[in-house]
């Protein structure tokens, strides 16, 4: 199937379009609301992978409504559980890159023959 043909497809554009709609809502919430760092995932998360999940895993609607329902529905589910685990992981200081931040400054400096404990960042 060429590239023209799988944008042209009716099924594609009922499964990709609302999909695609919802991403760009959900990294622009994500950004303005908690962080930018995490809004490219939450992009991904509902406009590419819960399509994908649908196209190869989701039931077989006839109905386009069906199909639409069936993706806001799973994106919400998906959107919900990734800032849940997003906002867990921050609160609990398990996000890689706080903690890389925190021993960056936390590292010992030389000043001649003095040792400090933070380094002047």
């Amino acid at each position: 199937m060429s590239f023209a043909e799988r944008v042209t497809d009716r099924r594609n554009q009922t499964i990709y379009g609302p999909a695609i709609l919802l991403a760009i809502a959900a990294a622009y919430g994500f950004s303005a609301l908690l962080d930018s760092s995490g809004s490219f995932l939450a992009l991904a998360l509902v406009g590419i992978i819960v399509p994908v999940v649908y196209d190869r895993h989701g039931p077989d609607h006839d109905s386009p409504r069906e199909t639409v329902t069936w993706i806001v529905a799973t994106a919400a589910v998906a959107f919900a559980i990734y800032v849940a685990l997003y906002l867990g992981f921050t609160a609990l200081s398990l996000a890689p890159l706080r903690g890389a931040r925190r021993r960056e400054r936390e590292r010992w400096c030389w000043f001649g023959r003095v040792v400090v404990r933070k380094c002047p960042v």
